[in-house]
């Protein structure tokens, strides 16, 4: 959104229990704003419960305000469904007027209109290392400690951007 020229871009965080992967993507927002010289704007930041509901209503928080954000990083593809569908009502242009970029590559994201741009990630590694794990515990190993694994993730350029139809692959985030 940053390289599409969007100054005001806001972000709408969950209030969901998943302390590590809520804070990790609010810190990215934020960590993204300030590397492109972008003060982080308290008021462009919402927190709903992690559900298509939630990122209705805190879209409808963003509308409210005098000076309208121009694109939304929301923390969930569901989330941010609700928010394509707030803006829809309030009659707002996509990405004409406001951008829309999800995360978690829900395959219902390719089908909604626009079509929402996302991070995407692989479950299948994460599923390979959860059984890897299993499996190790199972075959006696003792418990490693905790230990932090990145992944690759792809940005799925789609029309909710504005940006070109591609599929531009990012590693670690």
């Amino acid at each position: 959104m940053i390289d599409l020229g969007h100054l005001r871009i806001a972000h709408i965080g969950s209030t969901s229990q998943r302390l590590l992967k809520r804070r990790e993507r609010s810190d990215g927002y934020a960590r993204a704003l300030q590397e492109a010289g972008i003060a982080v704007d308290p008021h462009l930041v919402a927190m709903a419960e992690p559900s298509l509901a939630g990122g209705f209503s805190a879209m409808e928080e963003l509308l409210a305000q005098d000076e309208r954000p121009s694109a939304v990083f929301v923390y969930s593809d569901q989330m941010a469904i609700g928010v394509l569908h707030a803006l829809r009502q309030h009659g707002v242009r996509v990405p004409e007027e406001m951008a829309v970029v999800g995360f978690d590559g829900i395959a219902l994201g390719g089908f909604v209109t626009p079509e929402l741009t996302t991070v995407d990630y692989s479950r299948a590694d994460i599923g390979r290392l959860a059984v890897e794990a299993v499996i190790g515990r199972l075959e006696g190993e003792a418990e490693p400690p905790p230990r932090e694994q990145v992944l690759p993730v792809r940005l799925l350029v789609r029309e909710s951007c504005g940006g070109a139809r591609a599929a531009i692959d990012r590693e670690g985030a």
